[in-house]
């Protein structure tokens, strides 16, 4: 499989759409089949996982069989480790159980066919980590899962690093002690080195922007000016044979994601967008054809489930409608939210109105804007 990806890596940067929607992943499949390089879907722990997830209920191993072995679609664990699910941290499970959770996790990625591993244990509910307790933790992730495909005679191929911007990893010499330390475990055990290697690049979603330092410069010059530091640790992964993978790339501008292409960034991921875009398709619909009581019962949904905290700037600027776009995307497989949309699309029927089609069209034009610009 690394000699398949090989055809397109370092050509143009590879895309991965995070599965906010049934909507987003219909789209992708669609858009797959017309795109000449493939394109990754990397559902997250919290998304879709072997015995949890928000996305349409959709289990690991029910998720690779919807997708059934499209060839231009490459299925990726995003996120992969420790209390990267939220039952990991409600139920505060100690560090040894929240590791085997995330094996077992990885198991069921290697049996459904999952071809990348996101292995990132930056988080740790009860501890602040170091640099090498991360790195360790990553070397027991990679040897679990090498073994157990092994057994299983599975290919994969490994993503390291993470987009928990704690400061560890910021430096050219940072990157570069991760990679020795990563690339000599590789070499004493006979497994296969990764293939992408996270790196931070000022990108930070916020609500529905992209806040980071790297989305305010205004020029290529200025871009290239201030992003040495990147430039000089994509030169040195590129020159190790591992491609650099940029987190958080929502919301970027055209001209900035024409910098990332020109720098060979390896690929980037654009999630939390696809879903506010679809959400937003949903909220217009029903304001212009004015089912405000539908639109309220949504909004208080939504707000309600408070999944829009981890996303806010200031929560004493925010209005309690923006928290509701948010997260909206979280509700849709709730039984309310199913009850909701049934109601307006009996509605909106009479007037031939095609409520999902408009939201459908909303994430795919969305996630071709992307696929437009990069490749």
């Amino acid at each position: 499989m690394k000699n398949q990806l090989n055809k397109f890596l370092g050509k143009k940067p590879l895309i991965g759409i995070g599965p906010m929607s049934k909507n987003c992943i219909d789209a992708t499949i669609e858009l797959s089949k017309k795109n000449r390089f493939p394109i990754m879907l990397i559902p997250s722990r919290r998304q879709i996982d072997f015995n949890t997830g928000y996305v349409n209920n959709l289990t690991t191993k029910k998720f690779s069989k919807y997708i059934n072995n499209n060839k231009n679609l490459i299925i990726c664990r995003d996120h992969g480790g420790p209390w990267q699910s939220e039952l990991e941290k409600k139920n505060k499970m100690s560090l040894k159980k929240a590791m085997e959770n995330a094996k077992k996790s990885f198991e069921h990625d290697i049996n459904s066919n999952f071809k990348i591993l996101h292995l990132d244990p930056s988080i740790d509910i009860h501890n602040k980590l170091k640099i090498d307790q991360i790195l360790d933790r990553i070397k027991e992730l990679y040897e679990h899962c090498w073994s157990y495909a092994k057994k299983k005679r599975k290919k994969i191929l490994f993503e390291i690093g993470t987009e928990e911007q704690n400061g560890l990893l910021e430096s050219f010499e940072s990157y570069e002690y991760a990679f020795n330390k990563i690339s000599k475990f590789c070499e004493i055990n006979n497994i296969i080195k990764p293939t992408f290697f996270v790196v931070q690049f000022g990108t930070k979603v916020m609500e529905d922007k992209n806040i980071g330092n790297f989305n305010n410069i205004q020029n290529i010059e200025e871009l290239k000016k201030k992003n040495k530091e990147f430039l000089k640790i994509n030169n040195f992964l590129r020159k190790n044979n591992i491609f650099t993978k940029i987190h958080n790339a929502d919301y970027l501008s055209d001209k900035h994601l024409s910098f990332l292409k020109k720098s060979n960034v390896g690929a980037i991921n654009i999630a939390p967008e696809f879903g506010i875009i679809e959400t937003r398709a949903l909220i217009n619909i029903l304001k212009q054809n004015n089912l405000e009581e539908l639109l309220n019962r949504f909004l208080d949904l939504s707000y309600n489930s408070k999944k829009w905290k981890k996303w806010i700037i200031n929560k004493n600027k925010i209005s309690k409608f923006k928290c509701s776009e948010l997260a909206g995307h979280y509700v849709y497989s709730s039984k309310e939210f199913k009850e909701i949309k049934k109601e307006a699309i009996q509605f909106l029927s009479k007037k031939n109105i095609k409520l999902n089609k408009i939201m459908y069209s909303a994430v795919r034009n969305s996630i071709y804007r992307y696929l437009k610009i990069l490749n």
